[in-house]
């Protein structure tokens, strides 16, 4: 018999063969964009509901297919560069083509939204229809921005280029980029819901690429139907048999699977800055071109509900994190939460010149290296001398000594951890040899001492254990509760909390001393000279001069605006860049982004980078040429590129918001992650 699939807050399922009982079942996490097809096969496989049927939360029925113009989201595909004869073009003039759209549809469901996607226009057309977006494709650029500047378009319109370029051969890693970017993009602009027109350039003579973009983006919108997809590209004029025999070649076929598996359409929103919400709290998220999932943004509405929080911000690299959210700024009046900040507190950045010149090297000395620094994570005998010794790090700023009272006080042993100081540690940390690639702001370099001549090193790890248990002796007790201020138990906690971001900034220091003596063991050479180091991880005091009061500050991975330089690195395999903040960073709750952030939790890593490289020791060389040591082979995968968003998005989207200024560019030599 047959069932009823229900898309509410639980999935309400009438099963006939059981008369009228009810019962109750989780929902499974819908894809923002999903047709009814693919609603059920999720009912099927984790629900194991053979659904026949599906609703909305108002009881109407879900359909594929409507006849109407009041679309949330519109998409065209035209194909050469006008697909209607002058003869039907006389023939319907745009308000008749306009009126005649509905029954010429392809539709789906997106995001609980019906999506028109009709593959036929003209000029005319464009302009009658209420549309925001126009995006071109082309592999040559330029004529596709003569045509859409040729059409009579509203002015106000987002117009936006995807230099799609597909030959007889599997596309290079650059147009790969270029390719999920644009389908990601376009994506994101559906999921808002807004009207958008998507056109293709105006080169006929080669329609490869924009068959192949839309066939891809049509997969995605609709992942059920690909024969249907592919009918829809010939109902709108283009080679089909072109398609059919550029994916008879397995390694195209292959490329295509790739691109679906990592364009991250599955969970996400593009937000701009404010969004108010209920009572004295606003939120921010500072992302246009990054990618947020609906987890992230769901993570930091919590955030703003909890007791005295005033102010939340997401930065562009935003993600899900353990109840709250990796990429946010928290500032509470009255109130310290331990669990906002997470265990890693005190985990930051070291960014340190080293004294080995650029000019003498090679790619026979970059593997002595990889060779040398192997079995680098160890920990230390005796972690008094250096707990307690004289620091400046970064250079000029005495650090803290680590003292072991705060932490017998509340039953945390200091010296537990001895073992894991002057370790990078697993998950995303590592200590990476870098080159500056690129110098933007020469005046600003030079004053800070940085050349392109000498090699740099960046550390990224924080208080490993020790942050933990810190934490773990508040949750005993509290859970994720706040603590109010300047009550024993608060007072308690940022004792602890201050001695770990210390144990955290010595243990940079450490790290990078034993990175540098191991390239170099003969050489004498005096301390490794800091150029920065700053904590993304913590909570501080902080003056909101808007708000006319001082607020308690948690950062869970974001990066301090008011420091003077900071480093945002992306993905092993990836660029770093040098920024230094600049703008309204009251705003932005005085931080910025840390990184990429993941786009695929560690799980779905795993699973998709096994099934695409297999053997993990591919991963042990980037496609920038860099070398990687790292002997766990699952981190391997949880750590691949893959699995992190673009670091040009985040920098691009803080350059909108105008809250950085660019100073140089880095690329990764060597990145050190945990070794068994």
């Amino acid at each position: 018999m047959g069932e009823n699939f229900n898309m509410s807050a639980s999935v309400r399922v009438t099963l006939a063969k059981y008369g009228n009982v009810k019962h109750t079942a989780k929902a499974a996490i819908l894809p923002q964009t999903a047709s009814v097809a693919h609603i059920l096969k999720i009912a099927k496989n984790k629900l194991k509901i053979n659904a026949k049927r599906v609703f909305d939360e108002s009881g109407v029925e879900m359909r594929d297919s409507y006849k109407s113009l009041e679309q949330d989201a519109l998409l065209l595909i035209t194909c050469g560069e006008d697909v209607m004869s002058a003869e039907s073009r006389r023939q319907m003039t745009a308000k008749e083509e306009a009126k005649n759209f509905g029954s010429k549809s392809l539709l789906t469901s997106a995001n609980g939204s019906r999506v028109a996607v009709w593959l036929q226009s003209s000029p005319g057309l464009v302009s009658e229809l209420d549309c925001t977006h126009l995006f071109t494709i082309d592999s040559q650029g330029d004529s596709a921005r003569e045509y859409a500047a040729g059409l009579p378009v509203q002015t106000g319109w987002t117009v936006c280029h995807v230099p799609a370029t597909i030959d007889s051969i599997v596309p290079s890693m650059e147009e790969t980029r270029d390719m999920i970017h644009g389908l990601e993009k376009l994506l994101r602009v559906l999921s808002e819901k807004q009207k958008l027109v998507l056109l293709h350039g105006s080169d006929p003579s080669n329609q490869l690429p924009t068959a192949i973009f839309c066939l891809l983006l049509l997969t995605l919108i609709h992942p059920d139907s690909s024969s249907e997809n592919l009918d829809c590209l010939h109902a709108a004029g283009m080679d089909v048999s072109a398609v059919h025999g550029w994916l008879e070649a397995p390694s195209n076929a292959e490329w295509m699977q790739r691109i679906l598996t990592s364009t991250d359409v599955a969970v996400g929103l593009a937000l701009d800055a404010d969004m108010s919400v209920s009572g004295s709290c606003s939120i921010r998220v500072l992302c246009q071109e990054s990618f947020v999932e609906t987890e992230a943004v769901q993570q930091l509405n919590r955030c703003a509900e909890l007791p005295g929080v005033r102010v939340a911000v997401g930065m562009p690299d935003l993600h899900p994190g353990k109840g709250y959210p990796i990429g946010s700024a928290i500032g509470s009046e009255g109130f310290i939460y331990p669990y906002l900040i997470g265990g890693d507190i005190g985990c930051g950045m070291s960014l340190v010149a080293t004294k080995i010149n650029r000019e003498k090297l090679t790619n026979k000395k970059l593997e002595r290296w990889v060779t040398k620094l192997r079995g680098l994570d160890h920990g230390i005998d005796d972690s008094r001398h250096w707990l307690s010794s004289n620091l400046e790090w970064p250079t000029g700023t005495t650090v803290s000594t680590v003292e072991e009272e705060p932490f017998g006080d509340c039953n945390v042993s200091l010296r537990e951890f001895d073992s894991s100081l002057g370790t990078v540690g697993s998950g995303n940390h590592f200590a990476e040899l870098q080159e500056i690639e690129e110098i933007v702001e020469p005046v600003l370099c030079e004053s800070v001492g940085l050349t392109k001549e000498q090699l740099y090193l960046l550390v990224h790890t924080g208080s490993r254990g020790l942050g933990a248990a810190v934490l773990d002796t508040h949750t005993r007790i509290f859970g994720d509760s706040g603590l109010a201020e300047h009550t024993p138990q608060a007072e308690a906690y940022m004792k602890m909390h201050d001695g770990a971001c210390a144990w955290a900034k010595r243990n940079r220091a450490l790290i990078a001393s034993r990175f540098l003596k191991a390239l170099r063991p003969g050489a004498i050479e005096s301390s490794p000279d800091c150029v920065l180091d700053v904590w993304h991880n913590n909570v501080t005091r902080k003056r909101f001069d808007s708000m006319g009061t001082d607020l308690w500050l948690h950062r869970k991975g974001a990066a301090p605006a008011d420091a003077s330089l900071i480093v945002i690195p992306g993905s092993r395999g990836s660029r770093s860049y040098l920024v230094q903040p600049c703008g309204d960073i009251e705003k932005a709750g005085f931080s910025l982004a840390h990184g990429a952030g993941r786009k695929w939790h560690r799980g779905k890593a795993q699973q998709l980078c096994k099934a695409r490289y297999g053997d993990a020791s591919t991963l042990l060389k980037t496609s920038l040429g860099s070398l990687v040591i790292c002997d766990n082979k699952d981190l391997l995968y949880e750590e691949a590129p893959e699995a992190y968003k673009e670091i040009e998005s985040i920098i691009q989207d803080l350059v909108q918001f105008k809250l950085i200024r660019v100073v140089a560019v880095l690329k990764p030599l060597i990145t050190y992650k945990q070794s068994d």
